[in-house]
C-alpha cells in the first residue's frame, strides 16, 4: 500500500499501486478516484502520461477468509506476498487479483473486473467457494476488530500517515516526493503529536465522542476522540481513535464529555490477536 501526500505531508489518498505492462492501476477508497486523478494530473509536466478515473467502469470484489485461498488455487493465481497481484480469468471473464487480508481473517483477495462483469464473476466464484455476503455493519465490526483505518473515519486530508500507523506505506529513503520534508522531519524527531489507538469499553462508544483523561498529568483534559466504534460479538464495545502521544499508555482510562468512564486504551491495536 502507498500514501499519496500533499506538500504538507497530509494524506490525499491511501492506495494500492498495481504495475501492469503498460499502465499503473491505482486502487483507492470510494470517493477518492477523482481526487487522485486530479492530484496526479496537476503535477504532470512533460511526461507522456494519461490519467483517467475508471471508477465508474470498474468493480472491486473482495473475498476474505479461507474462501480466498481456495479461489486462488482453483483459478491458478500466483500471489507470493501481501498486496502482490496477477491477472486471471474465470468463466471467460478476465480479472486482476491482489492479496489483501482486510480483516486479519487468515487470507484475503481483492478482485478487480469490469463493472458489467461483476455479477457474472460472483456467480462463477460461487460455483467454486461458498460465499456469504456481509452487510455494512458486520464489515465495520470486522474492520475495527482488525484495527484497520478507513477513509472518512480514521483517514482524511487532516491526517499525516505516521499518525495512523501507516509507516509501512511511506518511504524514508526515496528521492524527492511531495510531503517528504515533513515526513523526514517527523521521522527524525521520533514521533507525531497524536497516534491511532484501539479502545475497549463496558458501555456504548460513539464516533466523534471526545476522550477526557481520568489520570496522569492531563487528568480532566480533552486528549483525543473516537473515530470508529463497533459492538463486537467477541470483544464487546470496541473502537479506534486518536490520542495525544503524551497520554499513550496501555490500559489508560478515559471518560466521555458526560463524565462517565467509557474506554481504556489498547497499545498497540490488537483485538484480533487475543486481547
Amino acid at each position: 500500500m502507498s500514501c499519496l501526500l500533499s506538500t504538507t505531508g497530509h494524506l490525499q489518498a491511501y492506495l494500492a499501486v498495481l504495475c501492469q505492462d503498460d499502465e499503473l492501476v491505482l486502487v483507492t477508497d470510494p470517493g477518492c478516484g477523482a481526487v487522485v486523478a486530479n492530484h496526479l494530473d496537476r503535477y504532470l509536466v512533460r511526461e507522456k502520461v494519461t490519467v483517467a478515473d475508471q471508477t465508474a467502469e470498474t468493480a472491486l470484489l473482495t473475498l476474505q477468509g479461507s474462501a480466498a485461498g481456495r479461489f486462488a488455487i482453483a483459478t491458478e493465481l500466483e500471489l507470493p506476498s501481501p498486496f502482490s497481484h496477477c491477472d486471471g480469468s474465470i468463466g471467460g471473464i478476465p480479472f486482476t487479483a491482489m492479496l489483501n487480508d482486510r480483516f486479519e481473517s487468515g487470507g484475503g483477495l481483492d478482485i478487480l473486473c469490469a463493472d458489467t462483469d461483476a455479477a457474472t464473476l460472483l456467480d462463477e466464484a460461487g460455483n467454486i467457494v461458498e460465499i456469504t455476503f456481509l452487510d455494512p455493519d458486520t464489515v465495520n465490526v470486522l474492520r475495527v476488530e482488525a484495527g484497520r483505518p478507513a477513509w472518512g473515519a480514521e483517514l482524511d486530508g487532516s491526517v499525516i500517515p505516521l499518525e495512523a500507523n501507516l509507516a509501512d506505506a511511506i518511504s524514508f529513503d526515496k528521492g524527492c516526493y511531495l510531503g517528504q520534508e515533513i515526513i523526514a522531519r517527523i521521522h527524525s524527531r521520533g514521533h507525531t503529536n497524536r497516534s491511532l489507538i484501539g479502545l475497549r469499553s463496558d458501555i456504548e462508544m460513539c464516533s466523534g465522542d471526545r476522550l477526557l483523561a481520568l489520570n496522569g498529568d492531563r487528568e480532566g483534559q480533552d486528549v483525543g476522540w473516537i473515530t470508529s466504534s463497533a459492538n463486537s460479538p467477541r470483544y464487546g464495545w470496541i473502537g479506534l481513535g486518536y490520542l495525544r502521544n503524551d497520554c499513550l499508555q496501555d490500559g489508560a482510562m478515559f471518560a466521555g464529555a458526560n463524565g462517565a468512564r467509557i474506554a481504556s486504551a489498547m497499545l498497540p491495536i490488537h483485538f484480533t490477536s487475543g486481547a
